[in-house]
């Protein structure tokens, strides 16, 4: 199981009210954001949809790259040290 850096960047960043949060005990990217969704609670839905998907306009990258389909979220392993961005669509510098 894998301890984690989850960073937050531009907007959602203000509006969750972090910068970044560490976690542990994971093995994919689809418990890792199911932990995101609980911990942050009625601030998550800058994040996730009512149901649960992620929001169109949000990207997840893991060190530096870009994950494209929720489809894989479940497929897609942990290590301990990733750094998992999560960001607004365009945002960048």
């Amino acid at each position: 199981m894998a301890r984690v850096v989850v960073r937050f960047f531009a907007w959602l960043r203000e509006e969750i009210g972090v910068s970044e949060i560490v976690l542990d005990g994971l093995g994919s990217l689809a418990d890792l954001l199911s932990d995101i969704r609980k911990s942050l609670g009625s601030r998550s839905g800058a994040i996730f949809e009512d149901d649960g998907s992620l929001r169109n306009n949000v990207v997840i990258a893991i060190n530096n790259r870009i994950v494209s389909s929720e489809r894989s979220f479940e497929r897609i392993s942990l290590r301990d040290g990733d750094i998992i961005d999560i960001m607004p669509l365009g945002s960048g510098g």
